[in-house]
């Protein structure tokens, strides 16, 4: 990156922090209620311990609660480190750190979404557009303020770092299938490439780790992207930036979770989620996995990989998720207008504002969701048409678009369900935003034609060619640029009045 490009990245992280910042600016006061008060309880006990307590006394009285066997630890430890550099130097007190550790964490989301969407081929401008959009998107804005001391601000930029890698590591395939088409053949990468492969999917990994250890709801991405993986393999094989990125989180994810609490108090690396992450991780290695190989080959061991995972639905006792994978179910079956079997807790679960759930229209429209910027999420598929260039839909399915494409759709589905994935949905439609601004707004190059590149190759020939002028943008591209455009303003302008008009005090007779 140029300079200019950091300045500016840094320019918009400065503005999200002073968005989220906004409702303790304008009420220094503000309330911290409810599952914040309770997490800033525990970052003040580890900050006066020097360590995460092993167990909260004031949680299921009389003997305490385990922290470690039911809830990550990363927050409380990230902020305890966070007031301790920042305490000798403004002489602050853990309160105001917590609510300056959130909103920074919320901020810069905007790194993430620079990444992801310059990896998928955008260039600089609109990669700073889609971080501008990112930090200012009401969907994440609604769950990232200063005041709102949850795991959503940390958890949702650690996991994006992880896709932003993932998606630079798919780069790869695409290069490959690139050379390959032009020289008939598929070349082995250079050192430098593998080399930067290898960082990518380490980073990405690294990511993932530390999202967990910060958000449990984070683990959902693993699964997601095995899925994707066997899909891929499915559909057109795994190169090789597939396989050596999911393989580098199936094994450093391994190692780390099973002395890792509270996964390792779960059990979570023998749970049938990861087997599955194991499972299609082994199988994108394999040579009969690759692009060359049979297409019944390939089905075959996809379908060995999710035979395996029953296997072990089958045999295994009943986990720690089971009753929210339970509500899962119920919330299909009510959105497919099936019966609606479930336990008393499952029914109780769904009164939970936490797990309340969005209509279509909500979810594509709603002021505290994406507003004027919903239906451009929809329509991208039209407006973004042969974004992956020449390689057809089977190909493009297996590289960086196709996950970027897959894990917009699925955090769709998964947010219309429980509206708290919106936080993890909107990264991921700035950077959407962000494609489509380069579509619109950046004028493609001019194509060079076999004729101009043979007279050219002729260097002294007489014969000369007529330099291509850039068409004009028709009225149709003008009128979606403008309209796009409006759509931007509109959904952050939307963002800073959600900002302005933020309150944490319940109603005093509810203090009382």
């Amino acid at each position: 990156m140029t300079r200019t490009e950091i300045a500016v990245l840094l320019a918009i992280v400065a503005v999200g922090l002073l968005l989220r910042l906004t409702p303790w600016l304008r009420d220094p006061a503000i309330a911290l209620r409810d599952d914040a008060a309770y997490h800033e309880r525990l970052v003040l006990a580890t900050v006066a311990a020097g360590h995460v307590p092993a167990v909260d006394a004031l949680s299921e009285p009389p003997q305490g609660r385990r922290l470690a066997e039911h809830l990550p630890l990363g927050l409380y430890s990230a902020a305890a480190t966070f007031h301790r550099v920042l305490a000798p130097i403004d002489r602050l007190p853990v309160h105001t750190h917590l609510i300056l550790f959130i909103a920074l964490a919320g901020a810069l989301i905007a790194i993430p979404v620079h990444l992801a969407t310059r990896a998928l081929g955008a260039a600089a401008g609109p990669a700073l557009l889609a971080a501008a959009i990112a930090v200012c998107m009401p969907a994440h804005l609604h769950r990232t303020f200063g005041h709102w001391v949850r795991y959503d601000a940390p958890g949702t930029l650690l996991i994006a770092m992880h896709v932003a890698f993932a998606l630079r590591a798919l780069r790869w395939d695409g290069r490959a299938e690139a050379s390959s088409r032009v020289a008939g053949i598929v070349k082995a990468p250079r050192a430098s490439e593998m080399r930067g492969l290898m960082i990518d999917a380490a980073l990405s990994a690294a990511f993932l780790i530390t999202a967990a250890s910060v958000w449990r709801v984070t683990l959902l991405f693993p699964l997601l992207e095995a899925v994707f993986v066997l899909l891929a393999v499915c559909v057109s094989g795994a190169g090789r930036g597939l396989a050596v990125w999911f393989a580098t989180v199936a094994l450093t994810g391994t190692a780390a979770f099973a002395v890792m609490d509270p996964m390792r108090a779960q059990h979570f690396v023998i749970s049938v989620a990861w087997v599955l992450v194991v499972g299609a991780a082994s199988v994108a290695a394999i040579s009969a996995a690759k692009p060359h190989a049979p297409a019944w080959m390939r089905l075959a061991w996809v379908g060995a990989a999710f035979a395996i995972a029953l296997i072990v639905m089958t045999v295994l006792p009943a986990g720690p998720y089971d009753a929210t994978a339970q509500v899962l179910r119920l919330k299909l079956a009510r959105l497919l207008h099936l019966a609606d079997a479930g336990s008393p807790l499952s029914h109780l679960m769904l009164d939970v504002i936490e797990l309340y759930s969005l209509s279509p229209a909500a979810l594509v429209i709603g002021p505290q969701q994406f507003f004027a910027l919903g239906p451009w999420l929809v329509a991208a598929p039209f407006v973004l048409r042969g974004v992956g260039g020449r390689r057809g839909v089977a190909a493009t399915l297996a590289s960086a678009p196709g996950l970027l494409a897959f894990l917009c759709v699925v955090l769709a589905v998964l947010t219309m369900l429980f509206s708290r994935n919106k936080v993890l949905l909107a990264p991921w439609v700035a950077v959407v935003c962000g494609m489509i601004a380069a579509r619109l707004f950046v004028a493609p190059p001019t194509p060079a034609t076999p004729l101009a590149t043979a007279v050219a190759r002729r260097g002294k020939g007489k014969t000369r060619t007529r330099e291509a002028q850039p068409t004009q943008p028709g009225n149709a591209r003008f009128a979606l640029s403008t309209a796009f455009a409006i759509s931007i303003i509109a959904t952050m302008g939307t963002g800073a009045y959600l900002a302005w008009s933020r309150s944490s005090h319940a109603d005093p007779a509810l203090e009382a």
